[in-house]
């Protein structure tokens, strides 16, 4: 008996259809190249314009707040030292592997660490104050100022986190006075110096694995106050357990403390003897 074969029919379209997928396959293959606003864009906060706004409407409303915010004294605390005492607590909720503050600390020289990095932070705010429009001369600065940063291995998602942490804590200390149009100024000036110095440090310095962005979307979230409320809770208990450690005491908590306080933070400390 002869063997039967079946003949397979190919048309016009399964040859076009095969060829289409292969033409994909080699698109799909070759590096994806992303234009380098796009990139800035991405690294950006998306709140932030595209095309920020800088004349001295904005950098007036900026100083003023600003100078409102030094201004102030509560306990004789200083205005300064209120405004960057928050603002290390804001980034320490924020900063994975705490790689901006060992930046920050490893340009803090001086004897008082905690000193020197709050000055920092002034520099950079006075720096930013300092900007008067929107100029060649002052697009080149802070692009060489970018390339400064990059070598000394500051990432672009940093800048996200840094400047968005500035801004929490710009709005928080200055209360009432953060109306929409003094935080939009703030919001216009760091966007332009975003879009100034991002493109050094992104040029050679992502990897596609890291964090991209920090994608909060607004200067004052829920989640931003919630962290520091626990924080602080969380820092009182702990007073609460070395003074009862030292008199040899069970610590107590109050009523309205337990009921504040998350249930994981009571515990985590009460099993710690190592604060």
């Amino acid at each position: 008996m002869g063997t039967s074969q079946s003949k397979v029919v190919v048309n016009d379209d399964d040859i076009l259809y095969k060829n289409d997928i292969i033409k994909l396959q080699r698109e799909l293959s070759k590096k994806i190249s992303i234009p380098l606003e796009i990139q800035v864009a991405h690294y950006t906060p998306s709140i932030f314009p595209l095309v920020p706004i800088i004349n001295k409407k904005t950098t007036k409303l900026c100083a003023d707040s600003w100078d409102e915010i030094i201004s102030r004294n509560k306990d004789d605390v200083s205005g300064i030292t209120m405004f960057y005492t928050e603002f290390y607590n804001r980034l320490e909720k924020v900063d994975e592997n705490k790689k901006i503050e060992s930046i920050l600390s490893s340009h803090a020289i001086g004897i008082n660490k905690i000193v020197e990095k709050g000055s920092i932070i002034i520099r950079i705010v006075n720096y930013a104050l300092a900007i008067e429009s929107n100029n060649e001369m002052t697009q080149y600065k802070l692009l060489m100022l970018g390339k400064a940063h990059s070598k000394r291995m500051i990432k672009p998602y940093m800048y996200s986190i840094f400047i968005q942490t500035l801004l929490y804590t710009i709005s928080d200390q200055l209360g009432n006075y953060a109306t929409h149009e003094i935080m939009d100024a703030w919001v216009n000036l760091f966007a332009f110096i975003m879009r100034s110095m991002l493109p050094p440090a992104i040029d050679g310095q992502t990897i596609e694995t890291e964090i991209n962005i920090n994608t909060k979307t607004e200067f004052a979230s829920d989640t931003i106050t919630n962290q520091i409320i626990i924080k602080d809770e969380e820092d009182q208990i702990k007073k609460i357990f070395m003074k009862s450690s030292r008199g040899g005491e069970t610590p107590k908590l109050s009523a309205r403390s337990h009921q504040s306080v998350d249930s994981s933070i009571y515990n985590k400390l009460k099993n710690n003897t190592n604060i």
